[in-house]
């Protein structure tokens, strides 16, 4: 498993993801000006405000892909023989890569899903190794692989 061409695909999704909330980011904000020297009626204005408001709420997630896109590229993903950011983590017979949330992405055929260090799973993770056992949530998971 090409670990660094798992980091790249990582950082392309984020890049999309961060392109796409950038694109939506500019239109509210166009939609929210408002010409200073045209007439403006009530209804202009409440779009002009609810446009300013949805532009708004999207600069947090333009914020996070840029944090996530950063944190991929610091990350050591080497080779790993206990679970810590960088590692590929095997368990239920899915894979996992640990360092920051995403979605289900493919990748050689098979299904990946990214678990931040920030998240509940990740405190009943770390350090574990393969085949060891963890709980999580009430249910007992084995560790298959770490890479």
């Amino acid at each position: 498993m090409d670990k660094s061409r798992i980091r790249d695909r990582l950082l392309s999704l984020e890049a999309h993801e961060l392109h796409d909330t950038a694109e939506a980011y500019s239109e509210y904000v166009a939609g929210a000006h408002i010409d200073a020297g045209a007439p403006i009626d009530d209804q202009e204005q409440s779009q002009a405000v609810q446009s300013r408001n949805l532009a708004e709420a999207f600069e947090c997630p333009l914020h996070d892909h840029l944090e996530k896109i950063d944190l991929l590229k610091r990350i050591d993903f080497g080779t790993k023989t206990r679970v810590e950011a960088g590692a590929i983590v095997k368990f239920d017979d899915r894979y996992y890569v640990i360092g920051v949330a995403t979605g289900r992405f493919a990748y050689a055929g098979h299904a990946f899903m990214g678990i931040s260090t920030q998240a509940p799973i990740f405190e009943e993770l770390e350090g574990r190794r393969a085949g060891e056992r963890f709980k999580f949530k009430g249910h007992e998971h084995l560790i298959q692989e770490v890479t």
